[in-house]
């Protein structure tokens, strides 16, 4: 298995994701959806939710910015510090082989690029 791979389509390879994170990319913004924790059907997940609070930046000064891009680059943007708590909350996520922005992984992710 790929470190992140694509959530798959086919019924044997949706089996396979019990106990993986769902992870879901938005460009180069990664949130986390959840641990899939049962397989409904040929294309339905079963996942429970993860929330994501974070321990960077504390506050705006601890970032350092540069001048360019749009209004700024953020230089240490990849120091990005985040809690994951899996709640009890379940949710129902369909998948299918067009879907190129969720992906499966052993933990879940989390990045907010300020660059973009």
């Amino acid at each position: 298995m790929n470190q992140y791979q694509k959530v798959a389509h086919k019924q044997a390879e949706i089996q396979s994701l019990v106990g993986l994170f769902l992870n879901r990319s938005g460009y180069t913004d990664v949130t986390p959806i959840g641990q899939v924790i049962q397989v409904i059907g040929k294309a339905t997940l079963l996942v429970r939710r993860v929330k994501t609070t974070t321990e960077w930046p504390i506050n705006k000064q601890d970032m350092k910015w540069a001048v360019g891009g749009f209004s700024g680059i953020c230089l240490n943007s990849r120091n990005q510090k985040w809690e994951f708590e899996i709640t009890d909350e379940l949710i129902k996520v369909r998948v299918s082989k067009s879907d190129r922005y969720t992906s499966a992984d052993n933990e879940p992710r989390r990045y907010y690029d300020y660059n973009f």
